[in-house]
């Protein structure tokens, strides 16, 4: 039998020291049975490996960074004969600073837009995504009329997908709505979130300040680093993997805490003490190993990307180098999205059972697979509407910082100020992105962990809110009532008339 430890809000099987929920058991469990959760230390040494690394950041960011703002802050931000990619430390500071605020405020609003109305932005995602391309092959046409016409091509199979996608709204919806409902419930997620944002604009300026150092040291006359360009090369991946990391981090911290939320609305219903609080001592104590080592997988393959990228624009002049770097940047892109696809479904797992990193995402894969689910999660539309969710906010800060920018340096010449803008424009969109991304990352990890509960054990919801349990059954017996049938939930749950 499973019981619940008050104190520490979490999911408690007595008299298992180990592993998690039977995932083979193709029946549906008892309302009574929970997620085994293990409060043991996981992975550490990768927990270990991020502390030192982050402290080395910090050290870098105080000890060179900091001298060279004061450095750099003797020279005036808008000189004429400042170069453009010379950026001033106190601008940079600011466009960052420009960023963070605006991209997280704006992310907050318009997530709490999505909560209310997860069906319309779920097809506007849908929609836009056709003209988007519309207009593209429009342009095309324009200046290309070739390239136009095949333009049609992925337009035609985006307005195919749309016309089928668009009777699997309801299914996505109603995850969406169980989702903000668990946010509702427990408004110390939103708080949390903010914090989440916090500690990502906290990370970014350190880092910035990390690399503005070492920037400092290695192009000046009293620097201490310096070394040939393939050194250089290795700094410059070594800081991409460091920035991702952290970032990743975070933002897994943020799922993590989410999805063991949402596990104890979902098993113990609104009688536990704090779930927020307790799920977050545990991000950052016991399971910040297994975390640590998804984030670094995923920061690895980023910054080889990133790195692709560079290697393509430097490469411009050398067509099989250029090719060559395409190619990798593809392939790596798509390892990429898997892994982080992969991690995203072990985070839950992690955050439900308190398994180590390996075996929580191969137990969430077994787990569907024997619930013959391996097609439902490849099919979801909640990620566009998130995308779209931060994709806004990010146009609102790259807007921000490009203006703030612009205006920072009036003495550079007009294409230097236009370019200076277009830069910051750019840094701006991508960490308002990355902000946005944090608070959306609270739905996609509570839909997400709705999706592992209900493949766990469906009846435990009916106990705890039965009225929630009805609007899922309902939704998959509309849109999957064959996969309802198959893994036992029709018959148990006395669905009637199955679609």
């Amino acid at each position: 039998m499973s019981s619940y430890d008050d104190e520490s809000g979490g999911l408690i099987k007595e008299g298992e020291a180990d592993g998690g929920y039977a995932a083979a058991n193709l029946g549906v469990p008892g309302s009574t049975e929970r997620p085994v959760l293990n409060v043991v230390w996981q992975d550490a040494i990768w927990g270990g490996a991020f502390v030192l690394h982050a402290a080395v950041v910090v050290f870098m960011a105080f000890g060179w960074g900091i001298a060279a703002v004061n450095f750099d802050a003797q020279k005036p931000s808008d000189d004429p004969k400042r170069n453009v990619f010379d950026l001033n430390a106190s601008v940079i500071s600011r466009v960052l600073c420009i960023a963070c605020v605006v991209g997280g405020f704006s992310a907050i609003i318009f997530i709490g837009v999505l909560q209310r109305f997860a069906s319309s932005l779920i097809k506007m995602s849908l929609y836009l995504s056709i003209f988007v391309q519309f207009v593209v092959c429009c342009g095309m046409f324009a200046v290309a009329p070739l390239f136009g016409a095949l333009m049609m091509i992925p337009l035609a199979i985006t307005c195919l997908y749309t016309y089928y996608a668009r009777n699997r709204i309801a299914f996505a919806s109603a995850h969406v709505e169980i989702a903000a409902e668990v946010v509702k419930t427990y408004p110390q997620l939103y708080m949390f979130s903010l914090a989440v944002v916090f500690l990502q604009f906290t990370w970014t300026m350190l880092w910035s300040l990390a690399a503005l150092g070492i920037e400092y040291a290695a192009n000046t006359t009293g620097g201490t680093v310096k070394g040939s360009s393939t050194t250089g090369g290795v700094l410059f991946f070594g800081m991409l993997v460091s920035l991702f990391w952290g970032a990743m981090l975070i933002s897994y911290i943020g799922h993590f805490v989410t999805a063991a939320t949402v596990g104890s609305w979902w098993f113990v219903g609104t009688s536990s003490l704090n779930p927020v609080k307790d799920a977050a001592k545990r991000a950052v104590t016991t399971s910040l190993g297994s975390l640590s080592l998804g984030a670094l997988i995923v920061a690895v393959l980023e910054a080889l990307r990133s790195s692709a990228k560079s290697l393509e624009h430097m490469g411009a002049k050398n067509e099989k180098l250029r090719i060559f770097a395409v190619i990798a940047s593809c392939i790596i892109g798509l390892v990429e999205r898997l892994v982080e696809y992969f991690n995203s479904w072990a985070v839950v797992m992690i955050a439900l059972t308190g398994q180590d990193f390996k075996s929580a995402g191969m137990e969430t894969m077994s787990l569907f697979t024997n619930r013959g689910w391996t097609a439902v999660i490849n099919d979801e539309l909640v990620g566009p509407a998130l995308r779209l969710a931060c994709f806004i906010p990010a146009c609102f800060s790259a807007i921000a910082g490009a203006a703030l920018a612009y205006g920072s340096a009036p003495s550079l010449l007009p294409d230097d100020r236009f370019t200076l803008g277009g830069l910051a424009a750019f840094v701006s969109f991508v960490i308002g992105y990355a902000m946005a991304s944090v608070l959306s990352g609270v739905i996609t990890s509570a839909v997400r962990a709705v999706f592992v509960c209900f493949a766990l054990n469906p009846a435990a919801l009916g106990v705890t809110h039965p009225e929630a349990l009805s609007r899922l059954i309902s939704a998959w017996n509309e849109m999957y009532p064959q996969v309802l049938i198959d893994c036992g939930y029709a018959n148990h749950f006395q669905v009637q008339n199955p679609v």
